[in-house]
């Protein structure tokens, strides 16, 4: 159920402190330590989905609670280089 449909978010509003994109993350069974490997700075596709494997890692914090969130990605047109 999305936000504002019969549902209300109590407390603060999650902050996003960091988002990358990476092959994969791996937790250490031991620690709960995350690594993520293979992390994009860029992606040069031509057409969604991608046909790669991709996952999305997000470290939020002020939020508790459940709550919904959506990602979308979407194509800023052409980044200059200089």
């Amino acid at each position: 159920m999305a936000a504002g449909e019969g549902t209300t978010v109590q407390g603060p509003m999650p902050v996003l402190l960091a988002m990358l994109v990476c092959e994969q993350v791996i937790t250490d069974k031991d620690t709960d330590k995350k690594s993520l490997i293979g992390i994009f700075d860029r992606l040069h596709v031509r057409t969604f989905p991608v046909p790669f494997p991709m996952t999305v890692f997000a470290r939020i914090t002020d939020g508790k609670g459940k709550y919904e969130m959506k990602l979308e990605l979407a194509h800023l047109g052409r980044v200059s280089q200089s």
